[in-house]
C-alpha cells in the first residue's frame, strides 16, 4: 500500500529513471536537472525535466486520499549541435514510453543562436496510488 503522500515523489522518481536511462544510453557527460533553466544553460548537453501541475483524478466517495493523478512531464533539451539534440530527443522519448507515458507534444527542435539548439516535449499518463511500476511507497 502506498503512503498517503506518494504523489509528492513522482517528479523525483521520474527524473531519476529518465536521467539514469539517458546517461546510460547517451553517456556520462549529459547534465540533467529538475531546476528550471532560464535562458541558456552553462553546460552542454543538458536535459531539464519538470512536473507540470498534476491533476487529482479517481476520487471516491470518502475523498480522504489521493487515489490517482494525471501527471504531465515536460522535458527540455539543450545541445550545441543538431545531431546531438535529435539523438537526445529520440532517447528521451524512449525513456518516457518505457514509463508508459503518452506523448502529448512531440519534440520540436529550434536553433536558439549559432551555438545552441533547443527542443521540448510533453508527456502525460495517469498514475494510481497502487501503480507499482512508478510509485515509491
Amino acid at each position: 500500500m502506498a503512503s498517503k503522500t506518494w504523489f509528492g515523489f513522482l517528479e523525483s522518481t521520474i527524473f531519476s529513471r529518465v536521467s539514469n536511462g539517458l546517461i546510460t544510453a547517451y553517456g556520462e557527460n549529459l547534465n540533467c536537472t529538475m531546476d528550471e533553466i532560464n535562458g541558456v544553460p552553462t553546460e552542454f548537453p543538458t536535459m531539464e525535466l519538470r512536473e507540470l501541475e498534476p491533476l487529482e483524478i479517481g476520487q471516491d466517495l470518502e475523498n480522504t486520499s489521493v487515489n490517482a493523478v494525471r501527471e504531465t512531464i515536460q522535458i527540455r533539451l539543450f545541445a550545441q549541435d543538431k545531431e546531438t539534440i535529435k539523438k537526445l530527443c529520440r532517447l528521451a522519448t524512449v525513456q518516457m514510453k518505457d514509463l508508459k507515458f503518452n506523448v502529448v507534444s512531440m519534440f520540436f527542435v529550434q536553433q536558439l543562436n549559432s551555438d545552441v539548439y533547443f527542443a521540448a516535449a510533453r508527456f502525460r499518463r495517469v498514475i494510481g496510488a497502487g501503480d507499482t511500476d512508478i510509485v515509491i511507497n
